[in-house]
């Protein structure tokens, strides 16, 4: 394939890219407009503006959100490896990645736009890499100057991190003439965000590393086009691209509701160097030097190819905020608000009619039984405390109007409750939970997790298609730039580092830190009152105990001024120190006699206790000896009771004999 088959082939993939994007432009104006509260639009004049139920939502979700990417001291992702045996490896790198991500140009700036961009719209590209930028001392000249002053200058550029550039001259008498300065060459990663009209992207792509074909467009001049190497002759055929190509998707004049002008700045056509072009940047995946299909980076004009390229990845990311199977392409807060911000502003337009027609209602005339005068009145300045002249009563009358009938007014209140739940996230109700002094922190945390608009699953997609990649290909940039990190005292190259680390994002809000380190630290607590703590609990997770639950407290990431560390704790003196080891010493000792005590007791209870299981068994023989004479006395006993008992039922019977006989003879 040559040049003009390549150019050929870019320029329908970007025809075919430009085509989709016209069919998604609409629903990014409209994304906007519903933000703005300008749709549903007025239908007739006097109309109550439109509910803004997403502008609401934005505002519950985008803090909580943010928060998450924007933490300077904590990486909402983090890198890991079977390679990597250890940990603190594994963080060095998580640590020397974000510490890049968040000294960018504009770092929270940056993350501010994408994030609402993400929100608003769905979708935010960007743009990883790294420029270099080089610093000059002044120049320090010497004129048979003593060789002192050369080694002396020489050492102070380089302590101060220069390089040196010299031309230097030894003089036979050992003086030195010439000049020398320092220079440095220093290279800084940078992130920059692609706005949706300059994007383009394959209709059938699913995501951009995988895409046959992405492409951003960038204004330049012709001045900054050479200084990055193109050939000026193809420069100098550049051209802008015109201005309809943004129309629907510029966002310069959406402050004055209109997102289908651009305003261009004068162009400078005094030097031909001043003048602008646009320039396009096509990453293209195909076979362009033999059988093997690969990712090339070609910039051109529209008619020029300015450079061609092979590259091992894409350097744009795609984020979105929930993702479409399928496609590239993410569904927002738009596409979740706008049925409720439609429903509601169609109920309050219906009422706020209803009302107009009570306060302002129409009239009906008789214009014969008005006088001239009345007429005038009634005609141009009707209103409260108006009068009118009339020849007969009865010449004007007012039409009625119906009262909102009550189904309207149990559908509004529907429908306000349904424009409630997709305003406020779940960390909006979760506060208006705990503002409640009657709710359970179970109820909380089941609003925390319930609701349709969580902002940590809104913040997991985020992470999933913005953030991880865009960490990924940051760690490219720092290895082409040569950066090191420090792991167990020594520096590692990361060029040493696999480039395919896997990246896990660890999404937490300041709400789930809060819960996890109050459960935690109420666990401790309750385990050490009850004197149930692992014997392995040492002063040091106590310590990262209390200081997980202080920075969630505080807000801040040193707790050391509210506790200090086991390493950081004042090391004992000498003297101290052999006290300690006399007291140990002294409690060995004690608990080794304790238990030689101990074990003679345990001796004498054993022996103790053969004399008294002796002494036991001789007393139940004894027992059982008296139970059998017991035995043979028992019998005796009842025939001697049964004899008595016989003898004294004779002798009651002798007795009632007597008495009746006695009775007889009286």
């Amino acid at each position: 394939m040559n040049k003009n088959e390549l150019l050929a082939e870019l320029q329908q993939q970007f025809q075919s890219a430009k085509t989709f994007k016209e069919a998604v432009s609409e629903r990014y104006t409209l994304s906007y407009k519903a933000y703005r509260g300008e749709i549903p639009e007025k239908k007739i004049e006097g109309d109550i503006a439109a509910s803004r139920v997403m502008w609401e939502s934005f505002e519950s979700i985008y803090p909580t959100v943010l928060a998450l990417f924007t933490d300077n001291d904590r990486s909402p992702v983090a890198f890991d490896s079977d390679t990597m045996t250890t940990g603190k490896l594994a963080a060095a790198v998580t640590k020397a990645v974000h510490t890049a991500a968040m000294k960018v140009n504009n770092s929270k700036l940056l993350y501010m736009a994408a994030i609402k961009e993400i929100l608003i719209t769905g979708n935010q590209v960007a743009r990883v890499g790294y420029e270099e930028k080089k610093f000059e001392t002044s120049r320090y000249d010497f004129d048979n100057s003593p060789a002192s002053d050369l080694v002396v200058k020489t050492t102070v550029i380089m302590k101060a991190g220069y390089n040196i550039d010299q031309d230097i001259t030894v003089n036979d008498d050992h003086t030195v003439s010439g000049w020398i300065r320092g220079v440095r060459t220093v290279k800084f990663p940078v992130l920059n965000l692609v706005d949706f009209k300059d994007f383009y992207l394959h209709p059938k792509a699913t995501n951009i590393d995988d895409s046959p074909y992405a492409a951003y467009r960038e204004d330049l001049s012709v001045a900054e086009a050479l200084a990055r190497g193109y050939p000026e002759s193809r420069v100098m055929s550049g051209q802008r691209a015109y201005a309809d190509d943004a129309a629907g998707t510029s966002k310069q004049l959406i402050v004055v509701d209109s997102m289908n002008e651009t305003v261009d700045a004068p162009d400078m056509s005094f030097s031909e160097y001043n003048r602008e072009i646009t320039i396009t940047h096509h990453y293209w995946r195909g076979c362009l030097k033999g059988k093997t299909p690969k990712l090339w980076h070609v910039v051109t004009t529209e008619t020029e190819i300015l450079l061609q390229e092979e590259v091992e990845v894409n350097p744009m990311v795609l984020g979105g905020m929930s993702i479409v199977s399928g496609s590239a392409w993410s569904e927002s807060l738009y596409d979740m608000c706008i049925t409720a911000q439609t429903n509601k502003t169609r109920a309050l337009r219906a009422i706020q009619r209803t009302a107009d027609g009570v306060a302002y209602g129409e009239y009906e005339y008789v214009k014969q039984e008005l006088t001239k005068e009345g007429l005038q009145v009634f005609s141009e300045s009707r209103g409260a405390g108006a009068a009118y002249e009339v020849r007969k009563i009865g010449a004007i009358n007012k039409l009625p109007v119906s009262d909102v009938p009550r189904a309207m007014q149990l559908l509004n209140q529907e429908i306000d409750q349904q424009a409630q739940a997709a305003i406020q996230g779940s960390a909006g109700q979760a506060q208006a939970l705990e503002e409640n002094p009657q709710a359970s922190g179970a109820a909380i945390a089941l609003t925390q997790d319930k609701q349709e608009l969580n902002e940590n699953q809104i913040a997991e997609t985020v992470a999933e298609t913005f953030v991880i990649p865009l960490y990924r290909k940051m760690l490219l940039v720092l290895q082409e730039m040569g950066n090191t990190i420090e792991h167990e005292g020594q520096q590692i190259p990361l060029k040493l580092i696999r480039s395919d680390l896997g990246l896990s994002a660890d999404i937490k809000s300041a709400y789930d830190a809060a819960k996890a380190a109050t459960n935690v630290k109420a666990a401790y607590e309750q385990a050490a009152q009850l004197g149930t703590l692992p014997k392995n609990f040492q002063p040091e997770n106590v310590y990262n105990i209390y200081a997980d639950y202080l920075r969630v407290a505080t807000g801040q990431e040193d707790v050391s001024h509210y506790i200090t560390a086991p390493d950081d704790m004042p090391k004992p003196g000498k003297l101290e120190q052999m006290l300690t080891a006399l007291i140990t010493i002294a409690k060995t000792r004690g608990l080794i006699s304790a238990t030689e005590l101990a074990e003679a007791k345990v001796q004498d209870m054993r022996a103790d206790g053969q004399k008294k299981y002796n002494d036991a068994l001789y007393d139940l023989a004894r027992i059982a000896e008296t139970m059998a004479g017991i035995e043979l006395n028992k019998v005796d006993l009842l025939l001697k009771a049964k004899e008595l008992e016989q003898k004294s039922a004779d002798a009651v019977t002798q007795n009632a004999q007597q008495q009746e006989r006695i009775d007889n003879n009286q």
